[in-house]
């Protein structure tokens, strides 16, 4: 038997409450177990404070295979002009790990430690990715940086970085990238990719690149499991950790020196043809440049 209008313009509008109250109570349950959330990592937070004093204030996170390369990383961390840091190395398995204290031996043993895992956790595309999921959560300093063992760093970058974050009190930042060859020649500067809010020449998703970062401790916790990720994980982790922690700033400087890889995409002719496209796009005047 067919209802009246009137009688199906009422179950109309009880289908929309029933339909808001399963919102609204979907909604408190987010939020209560966002609350929960935020309180456990407080409280984690404050017992490792305790000890502050004890440990370094920054640690520079590098995973690596033993590859020479890793020289010029160390080199450029240990000779920051910002001093309370202590480089991490990674050994991505136990056959790496002679190769890594060997280069390690060089350098000062207090600033420059070396963790190694059992097995090697980046092949196949997975880089140095589960570490950088992981290891935020075993170290104690008050600022988490992360730097490929294939790159290496300007004298200034990290207390630039430190100095933006402390005075505009912003949960995360970071920098501009220089672009050299495999052999350490320099291309130009990246201002066509690890862009940030701007969208990439690629027309892949928006990107800062893994090197340039530098965090608090207690908002990289919150957002490193995004690097868990089989496809273009550092892409994934900026879309999360952009929209989740969005108290943060470009400081525009070129401070993070990038290797890219002989007869392996991208090329330098990539970077060349992408800084011209941009100058075109936004003319000659590019919003980042500081």
């Amino acid at each position: 038997m067919d209802l009246s209008p009137k009688y199906r313009l009422l179950a109309f509008f009880k289908r929309i409450e029933a339909t808001i109250i399963a919102q609204i109570t979907k909604d408190c349950v987010n939020n209560r177990q966002q609350l929960a959330s935020n309180k456990v990592y407080s409280e984690v937070a404050s017992i490792i404070n305790r000890q502050g004093a004890l440990y370094p204030m920054i640690t520079v996170i590098t995973p690596s295979t033993g590859s020479e390369v890793l020289l010029k990383a160390i080199d450029s961390v240990l000779h920051q002009d910002f001093h309370d840091i202590v480089h991490l190395i990674v050994a991505d398995g136990e056959d790496c790990k002679e190769n890594i204290l060997r280069m390690v031996n060089d350098f000062d043993q207090d600033r420059c430690k070396v963790m190694v895992l059992p097995f090697n956790t980046g092949r196949n595309g997975m880089n140095g990715h589960r570490i950088y999921a992981a290891l935020p959560f075993l170290v104690n300093s008050e600022y988490i940086f992360f730097l490929d063992q294939d790159n290496w760093l300007d004298a200034n970058h990290i207390s630039s970085m430190i100095c933006m974050m402390e005075k505009d009190k912003l949960d995360w930042v970071f920098s501009m990238r220089k672009i050299f060859t495999e052999d350490g020649v320099f291309v130009t500067n990246d201002n066509c990719e690890s862009l940030g809010d701007y969208g990439c020449y690629s027309q892949l998703p928006n990107l800062v690149d893994t090197n340039c970062y530098g965090f608090r401790r207690d908002t990289l916790v919150r957002s490193a499991h995004y690097w868990y990720h089989p496809l273009r994980a550092d892409r994934y982790f900026f879309h999360h950790l952009r929209r989740e922690s969005p108290n943060y700033k470009c400081t525009g400087l070129y401070t993070v020196n990038y290797r890219l890889t002989e007869n392996r995409s991208p090329y330098p002719e990539f970077f060349l043809a992408g800084n011209r496209f941009m100058m075109d796009k936004y003319r000659k005047k590019l919003p980042w440049v500081k």
